[in-house]
């Protein structure tokens, strides 16, 4: 991975998920499915904690149409709602917003329902 990009540590959310894939790797017998339930790798990855989401996509699930300013406003109020939660800051990926690589919050599924309720306050 460092070969083919050397800033890949940087990007919590390459971290979690690779993180995933190798404890279960280890952790769960391929040959046999334990520990899989019959799911896909795909699948699996899906429904871990640590899978990553947006508010974008949090917002088509729940049938909202956002439009650009909206999501900025969701993301600052989304921001403060984790560090309530959590006591500090979310962890920052490099997304390209409008064609600019910004600082962008990562946010997983664990972190599914502070996404909704960021949403649901934006709107209400």
């Amino acid at each position: 991975m460092t070969a083919l990009d050397p800033s890949w540590k940087r990007d919590q959310r390459i971290v979690l998920q690779f993180q995933e894939v190798l404890a279960n790797g280890f952790f769960h017998n391929s040959s046999t499915g334990a520990g899989n339930s019959g799911n896909t790798g795909g699948q699996m990855m899906a429904q871990s904690a640590l899978a990553s989401i947006s508010i974008g996509q949090i917002a088509l699930e729940m049938s909202v149409t956002l439009k650009h300013g909206d999501s900025v406003k969701i993301g600052k109020l989304l921001s403060r709602l984790y560090i309530d939660k959590h006591g500090q800051y979310p962890a920052q990926h490099k997304q390209l917003v409008r064609g600019v690589m910004r600082n962008i919050n990562s946010y997983t599924e664990a972190d599914r329902e502070l996404v909704k309720t960021a949403i649901r306050v934006f709107f209400n």
